[in-house]
């Protein structure tokens, strides 16, 4: 019988409930395809038929870690690219084991090459992970998008996923605020906060006000550090405070922005667009500036990431300043940390410093340069390989960083915090070298 009999053999099994002997067949056509290529019985094609096959049938029995393995095989031999459903199902995986971020990186890859009538899955599993990260307004504005394809059976669903968004969110709105401000959307929320686009009714101007919604020790003393450190810390790359209280609910109004670099890099993903670099070395150098300006006031940020990075009118401003340390009072520095970004002294516990931070600005230059984190898996896994593991050099994910870039990225990116940059005006400076040669090249 020839390969992809087999596999059609095994598919019919697969159907009809058949799943140890149909992934039976699979693995031992997948144990002899060295045999079948030298018998020129297998093609690139049947071979991606069949990782494709043996990545369904894991999925359908639960073992979601094999069926992440295979369907990363298929999409490593699919060199046309139009295998949206194997990035639809991978991505579906990841969002089962925790892996948000990559699972919508790969919906978006996925949104290249879907056909349109089926768009409204992909819309549908965009707003179910937007709404698992907090981010309420990408989840309304996605699973809006599925009302005109899903299945009248189906849309209850939907509507009562963004009623729930909505109605969790406003609810949480404080009425004593109304008189000063006018909520206008909820934009993300977090374990302590809701942060709302609002019109400040006395200024009529439009702003974000970030309320802090759980009282516990950690949610005081954040809210301590953020306000403590933007009636602190001026500067045009860092984000302005207009107004903070305490009634009824702790709350600090910001100004307001456009998007923030996570969705950039989203952008960035859907277009494939990773060759020219110039413009975001200068988006690294407006970031570099607001954290060099945090330092030389004592202010560690230790929570970088594209998220905490926010872009108004091609403005650059770092924000959340949540988790944030006075260098005079480290004591109280709260281990909390995003796994993706964290420094391996932040992991252990250990003493955090200014390399802390620029351990976290090489994880956003590697993500904003190649779209990929340096470390993927689960929050475990990835905070496993942070501590035992060296990233994949970023020049091999995008070959048009160069040599210099790329040994930046990964001086940042030493385990040993004494062989990383010392203090941001050294890297600041290596990365403007690295922009006068983009420019004049």
């Amino acid at each position: 019988m020839k390969f992809r009999e087999k596999i059609e053999r095994a598919i019919k099994l697969k159907e009809k409930g058949d799943f140890e002997e149909a992934l039976s067949i699979l693995l031992d056509l997948e144990g002899n395809i060295k045999f079948y290529k030298n018998l020129g019985m297998v093609s690139d094609e049947d071979i991606i038929y069949l990782y494709g096959n043996i990545g369904l049938i894991y999925e359908k029995i639960g073992d979601i870690d094999k069926a992440i393995e295979y369907y990363q095989k298929v999409i490593k031999l699919d060199n046309k690219n139009n295998l949206w459903w194997v990035y639809l199902n991978l991505s579906k995986c990841l969002r089962k084991k925790g892996r948000l971020k990559e699972a919508l990186r790969f919906l978006f890859k996925a949104s290249i090459i879907t056909p349109k009538e089926e768009m409204y899955l992909i819309y549908w599993n965009l707003g179910e992970i937007y709404k698992e990260l907090g981010r309420i307004n990408k989840a309304i504005q996605y699973l809006s998008k599925t009302l005109d394809k899903v299945e009248d059976n189906d849309k209850w669903h939907v509507y009562n996923d963004i009623y729930e968004i909505l109605k969790n969110s406003i609810e949480k709105f404080p009425n004593e605020l109304k008189e000063r401000y006018n909520p206008l959307e909820s934009i993300s929320c977090g374990a302590n906060y809701i942060t709302y686009k609002v019109l400040n009714r006395n200024l009529n101007q439009v702003s974000n006000l970030k309320i802090f919604t759980k009282s516990d020790k950690n949610g005081e003393i954040k809210y301590k550090n953020e306000v403590s450190a933007l009636l602190t810390l001026k500067h045009n790359n860092i984000i302005k405070m207009y107004n903070f209280g305490l009634y009824p609910t702790p709350y600090i109004e910001l100004e307001s922005n456009d998007t923030n670099l996570g969705d950039y890099i989203i952008e960035k993903i859907k277009t494939n667009n990773f060759s020219d670099i110039s413009k975001d070395i200068n988006i690294v150098i407006n970031v570099l500036e607001g954290i060099r300006y945090a330092h030389s006031q004592g202010r560690l940020h230790l929570n970088i990431k594209p998220q905490s990075i926010l872009i108004s009118n091609n403005n650059i401003k770092v924000s959340d300043w949540s988790l944030s340390a006075n260098i005079n009072n480290l004591n109280e520095y709260i281990y909390e940390y995003d796994p993706y970004y964290a420094a391996p002294e932040q992991i252990k516990k250990e003493d955090v410093w200014y390399y802390t931070d620029i351990w976290q600005i090489g994880v956003l230059m590697y993500e904003l340069f190649t779209g990929s984190l340096p470390y993927n898996g689960s929050k475990e896994e990835v905070l496993e390989k942070i501590l035992n593991e060296d990233p994949i050099p970023p020049i091999n994910i995008n070959k048009n960083l160069g040599e210099d870039l790329n040994k930046i990225i990964l001086k940042c990116l030493n385990k040993n915090p004494n062989k990383r940059y010392q203090n941001i005006l050294e890297l600041l400076n290596d990365i403007k070298d690295i922009q006068i040669f983009a420019i004049n090249k």
